[in-house]
């Protein structure tokens, strides 16, 4: 899984606060970007795995 720095999580939660208006804490921060990054690395995987080859 990926390593979020304090500055990953400050980044966040500017982008939140203009997004939504609202402040969340750190902790809240750190844990919304965990699981988004988690949702993502998800969709991602079927386009990081070697295409198989279609037999002729």
């Amino acid at each position: 899984m990926y390593q979020l720095t304090d500055a990953d999580i400050g980044e966040f939660r500017v982008l939140w606060k203009q997004e939504t208006g609202q402040d969340i804490p750190p902790e809240t921060a750190r844990e919304y970007a965990e699981d988004i990054l988690g949702i993502v690395a998800i969709v991602a995987e079927p386009l990081t795995r070697p295409h198989e080859e279609k037999p002729p």
